[in-house]
């Protein structure tokens, strides 16, 4: 299991020019910890033969390789080109 020491978590804050309380520090180890741990707990299931099941772009934007020949055309109701532009700008449907 990896564990990051204090001068780590110390080395980080100064390579990031943030100061940290010895509070934070300690915090932040522990936030830093569990997620190598996460990490790992995932990286122990993850096998070559499974498939993705997301995809970042979404169905029916312009540039999704998913949808390439099978002619998508979004539900009624669905703004697709407003949906793509939000998604590529961070933006919100409005």
């Amino acid at each position: 299991m990896p564990t990051f020491t204090k001068e780590e978590i110390v080395h980080l804050g100064d390579l990031a020019r943030i100061a940290l309380t010895d509070e934070e520090i300690t915090r932040l180890q522990g936030d830093l910890n569990v997620i190598a741990e996460s990490i790992n707990k995932v990286q122990e299931v993850a096998t070559d033969d499974v498939e993705p099941t997301a995809n970042p772009i979404p169905s029916g934007c312009a540039g999704n390789p998913a949808d390439s020949g099978r002619g998508n055309r979004g539900r009624p109701g669905f703004r697709s080109r407003h949906v793509c532009g939000t998604a590529h700008s961070g933006g919100g449907v409005t």
